[in-house]
């Protein structure tokens, strides 16, 4: 669940009057490979140390695009642009128009004052196409009054493997299809976000899908989530039901395995694969 903090200080880069181009567009590296960086917070942005930030991808999918596309949230705490990443390979690919939500994350972790922040991406095609020239829309919330919630200082990413690709799963057909192990984590984490891309550019059924994520072993699972997106022939994939912003809260630690399994409400498509962030 969000933490009940109240916080006195706010920056977005959302435009003044609601358009079609809100937030900032980022255009990804090809061949799996990180771009450079762009600002989407300056120094003078972010005149409050933040702990929250609230990010949406959206116009990230195209139709007859494999929509794989991966970044990065990089701050450079003298207020230049030499980032460190604080959220590394969180993933966006097939994120849909505003009209329709795109993808969601709820990161709580520490962006010192006078930071400026930064977003790079990776995209798995071999040319300069427009539809991984995703837009993102980004707040930070600082200065609370209170504060309730654990103060995030670091992230941890579970289930990468490489270039723009997660951990893959099978979805069943309106049942769940079997656990798939991503990994164990290194460190104590409290905070879940779960990301999926798909590797399949000719996606034939769409529908809605439920994507769990688990911790446990072998035999037992213990559920942290459910996230519901809906998943497009035209290959975009968006968030119904965000379970990254509500219910992400699971302190656990270091060394537990999580898990993930999914369902299609129809005859599933095939390429998917998983990402988590945890933060600490």
């Amino acid at each position: 669940m969000l933490f009940p903090t109240k916080y006195n200080f706010y920056y977005t880069n959302l435009a003044a009057v609601p358009n079609s181009t809100l937030g900032t567009q980022v255009v990804p590296g090809y061949n799996n490979t990180k771009g450079s960086w762009t600002q989407v917070a300056s120094a003078a942005n972010i005149a409050q140390t933040c702990y929250l930030i609230n990010l949406i991808i959206v116009n990230a999918g195209g139709n007859g695009i494999t929509p794989q596309l991966t970044f990065d949230i990089g701050i450079d705490t003298a207020g230049g642009t030499s980032y460190t990443a604080i959220i590394s390979n969180a993933t966006a690919g097939g994120a849909g128009s505003v009209s329709n939500r795109g993808k969601d994350y709820v990161f709580p972790i520490t962006v010192p004052a006078g930071s400026s922040v930064a977003i790079r991406a990776a995209s798995p095609t071999t040319g300069s196409l427009n539809e991984h020239r995703a837009r993102y829309i980004i707040e930070f919330w600082g200065q609370p009054t209170t504060m309730n919630s654990p103060i995030g200082t670091f992230s941890e990413t579970i289930g990468y493997t490489s270039g723009t690709t997660g951990t893959s799963f099978t979805l069943g057909n309106a049942t769940y299809g079997s656990w798939t192990s991503l990994g164990t984590t290194t460190n104590p984490l409290w905070w879940w976000q779960l990301g999926v891309n798909y590797d399949n550019n000719t996606v034939v059924t769409g529908g809605t899908l439920f994507i769990q994520l688990a911790h446990g072993d072998v035999t037992t699972k213990n559920i942290i989530n459910t996230h519901m997106s809906s998943i497009g022939t035209g290959e975009s994939h968006s968030d119904f039901f965000s379970s990254n912003t509500w219910q992400a809260y699971s302190p656990l630690p270091a060394g537990t395995e999580l898990w993930v399994r999914g369902l299609q409400s129809a005859t599933p498509d095939t390429g998917y694969n998983a990402t988590v962030i945890g933060i600490g």
